[in-house]
């Protein structure tokens, strides 16, 4: 796409987007839809024209946003509990709750996807695996062959499951988290079965990303630490997960740290998470400023995402726990339409 056609759908997105959010900034639970059906009865013609803008914004160079919500299996009370509230201009959603999805879940799911083109994934995650499998052995102790690590049957067997709800809820693709470790310091035996063990999920991952490449694809964690560095180069994006820093000064740190051969450098994305709903917890979604004073770290991550950097590519922000930010205390995802518009500027006539 040429640079004024780029131009042109930006400032088209974001200047009608600015329409429909002064329009939409309620909270009320009476009636959930009744505010876009509005919007579409009183000027089709324009919503139609937005949305068309909104999906071709999808395929142009921009600076992605990446969140997290936390989908409830009730039906919902409070517009804030909806995925067609999240601001249409996110990319990708990744759902927390991603089994037994609720009808209402599914249809928004289907109508955000065909109307905003924005994308449904969920993460694989590996230390889950970890957890679940130790909770196992907790419950049912040490069965059969006491040589044959039993993890490997489990990991296949958790992996196959989680993989077989992609096309039950008709996700676009899956999220994997691995932290991993390195081997160095270990014992040749200590060795071998912690790689097996990472071969028998990553693996697992890999033949699924090789038969899907119509299918979204994201890696989170500590890229440096895989063993098999190869499947990067499928992910969209490379995710570190950052959201315990307090500090912006740290993120290029982080991401330098995730660095070495085989680790592309032109796709990654950092979090952060929007503040707790719980008003005594001031460490959730704050960073410290310059004049040490706590503040959300969301608009700070976007400043940090549009500084220049040498050594590798900002492709975007990553933000925890967004249903949170429906509920501050100025307009409804306040925070989120601010960082999405510092990423990508609507241009200037």
């Amino acid at each position: 796409m040429n640079k004024m056609l780029k131009s042109k759908v930006i400032y088209t997105v974001f200047s009608l987007l600015l329409v429909f959010t002064a329009c939409s900034d309620w909270t009320e639970t009476e009636s959930l839809d009744l505010v876009e059906a509005d919007i579409e009865k009183d000027n089709p013609e324009l919503y139609a024209q937005y949305l068309s803008n909104l999906r071709a914004y999808r395929n142009i160079d921009h600076k992605m946003t990446y969140v997290w919500f936390d989908n409830i299996k009730d039906m919902p009370n409070s517009r804030g509990q909806r995925i067609n509230a999240i601001p249409d201009s996110v990319d990708v959603v990744n759902l927390t709750n991603p089994e037994e999805l609720s009808s209402w879940v599914i249809s928004d799911m289907k109508s955000v996807r065909e109307n905003k083109g924005m994308k449904f994934v969920f993460t694989i995650s590996y230390p889950d695996l970890e957890k679940e499998y130790e909770q196992y052995l907790l419950q049912n102790g040490e069965t059969g062959d006491e040589t044959v690590d039993g993890f490997l049957a489990y990991a296949e067997e958790f992996v196959n499951k989680k993989l077989s709800i992609i096309d039950k809820y008709n996700y676009d693709g899956i999220s994997v988290l691995f932290y991993g470790m390195k081997t160095t310091h270990l014992t040749e035996a200590a060795k071998k079965a912690y790689l097996a063990r990472e071969n028998a999920f990553m693996s697992k991952v890999s033949g699924w990303v090789s038969q899907n490449s119509n299918k979204l694809f994201i890696f989170e964690g500590y890229p440096q630490n895989l063993t098999d560095k190869s499947i990067l180069k499928e992910a969209k994006f490379i995710v570190i997960r950052t959201e315990s820093l307090k500090y912006a000064s740290g993120l290029s740190y982080e991401v330098l740290l995730s660095i070495e051969d085989g680790v592309p450098t032109d796709r990654f994305v950092i979090t952060v998470s929007t503040k707790s709903l719980d008003p005594t917890d001031l460490k959730t979604g704050y960073y410290y400023n310059t004049e040490n004073e706590l503040v959300s770290c969301i608009p700070l991550a976007a400043e940090w995402i549009v500084t220049y950097e040498s050594k590798f590519t900002k492709a975007g922000l990553g933000i925890l726990n967004v249903q949170n930010d429906y509920y501050n205390s100025g307009n409804s995802y306040q925070n989120i339409r601010n960082a999405i518009s510092t990423m990508n500027p609507s241009p200037k006539k």
